[in-house]
């Protein structure tokens, strides 16, 4: 966590401002002061053009307008530290599954880009972060799409038919939306 966040939480006190620039002195970060420390433009303006006492103040103003603390400056909730997800696996309630190719003029492929790829999608049939009916809704949908061809929407061409597939499900309920979105270009059955 940053310097502003912690501050913000209540978990440090502002003075303590100076033993995060010394560490950011020490250390090797390509990141400036003002980043390193959580602040946005407005704030780090305000700090240099001033002092540390109109940063505090700016700080404790915005605590203060979101009702986060009283008056006299004291936390207005009790920090309770960070909560676990019961759920460690299938926590997702909502996947946006993207049509093209696993590699160029490649079969059809429904799932995911891959890491620090625009075009190439990573069919997610195993996927561990969302329920089953995920996976079983994405194998039947690209079946279909396997056996029935549909050119897939390319970007760069502005040309295609099969955009992306959404997928949620009701975490109670187990109702679940399936939304195929495609382009205007083709009339289908």
């Amino acid at each position: 966590m940053t310097f502003k966040e912690k501050y913000l939480a209540g978990e440090i006190e502002f003075e303590e401002i100076d033993d995060y620039i010394e560490i950011w002195n020490n250390m090797d970060d390509e990141r400036t002061l003002a980043q390193f420390l959580g602040l946005n433009a407005e704030e780090e303006d305000l700090w240099i053009e001033d002092s540390d006492e109109a940063l505090k103040a700016l700080l404790d103003q915005a605590l203060k307008q979101c009702g986060q603390v009283q008056e006299d400056g004291s936390p207005d909730y009790a920090f309770e530290g960070i909560c676990p997800s019961p759920l460690q696996w299938a926590y997702r309630n909502k996947m946006e599954f993207s049509f093209g190719d696993s590699y160029k003029d490649g079969p059809l492929a429904l799932g995911l880009h891959k890491k620090a790829s625009t075009y190439d999608i990573l069919t997610t049939d195993d996927c561990k972060i969302v329920h089953k009916d995920f996976t079983e809704i994405l194998s039947c949908v690209l079946d279909y799409f396997t056996r029935h061809p549909q050119p897939f929407y390319r970007k760069m061409q502005h040309e295609g038919y099969l955009r992306h597939l959404l997928v949620r499900r009701a975490q109670v309920t187990g109702e679940i939306l399936v939304n195929l979105v495609t382009t205007s270009q083709r009339e289908t059955d």
